[in-house]
């Protein structure tokens, strides 16, 4: 073909279908945004595993009050 000819139609040349390389400045965000919402779901859940140590410490704390009371007899 020369230069002056034009594809004909449904021709599609392999160097238009190559991705370009994404800026760095597009990675960085999305990276940091990953890592956003990973942090807080790791606040979450830090969050209610906290809540759920208060509420076991509290039930042993319960747990040991009654005990004593039982060997003492009241």
């Amino acid at each position: 073909m020369h230069q002056s000819q034009k594809f004909p139609p449904g021709v599609v040349v392999r160097s238009l279908n190559i991705p370009l390389p994404k800026p760095k400045q597009v990675r960085a965000v999305k990276v940091t945004r990953t890592l956003q919402e990973f942090g807080l779901e790791l606040q979450k859940a830090i969050k209610a595993l906290l809540e759920i140590k208060k509420r076991v410490d509290k039930h042993e704390y319960e747990l040991k009050i009654k005990l004593k009371k039982i060997s003492s007899g009241i």
